[in-house]
C-alpha cells in the first residue's frame, strides 16, 4: 500500500465522535486521579493535625498514583524527562512503603 492509500484507510476507521468521546474518558480519568490525590492529601492533613503521627501509606497512594501516570505517559509520548519523574515518583513510593512498613513494626 502506498502511504496515502494507508492514511485514508486510516482517516475512515477514525471519527470525530470517537475521537471526542476518547478524550472526554481520559479528562474523566485524569479529574479522578486528582480527586484521589486530593482526598489523599487531607486525610494525611486531617490525621496529622488530630494526632500529630504521619501515615507513610496514604503518601505511598499519592506518589504512586502520580509515578504512574508520568511514567506511561512518557513511554507513549517517548519523552524521558515524564519517564524519570514517574520513576522518581515510584522510587519514592517504595521508600514511604518501607516507612509504613516500620511504623507497623515499632
Amino acid at each position: 500500500m502506498k502511504p496515502e492509500e494507508i492514511l485514508k484507510v486510516v482517516q475512515e476507521e477514525s471519527s470525530p465522535i470517537e475521537e471526542y468521546e476518547n478524550m472526554i474518558a481520559k479528562k474523566a480519568i485524569n479529574f479522578g486521579v486528582i480527586g484521589g490525590v486530593i482526598l489523599c492529601l487531607l486525610l494525611v492533613s486531617i490525621e496529622y493535625l488530630l494526632t500529630k503521627s504521619f501515615d507513610f501509606g496514604k503518601v505511598s497512594i499519592i506518589f504512586l498514583i502520580h509515578g504512574v501516570a508520568n511514567f506511561y505517559e512518557g513511554i507513549v509520548r517517548k519523552r524521558k524527562s515524564m519517564i524519570i519523574m514517574g520513576a522518581v515518583d515510584c522510587i519514592l513510593t517504595f521508600v514511604f512503603i518501607i516507612g509504613f512498613i516500620g511504623d507497623l513494626l515499632i
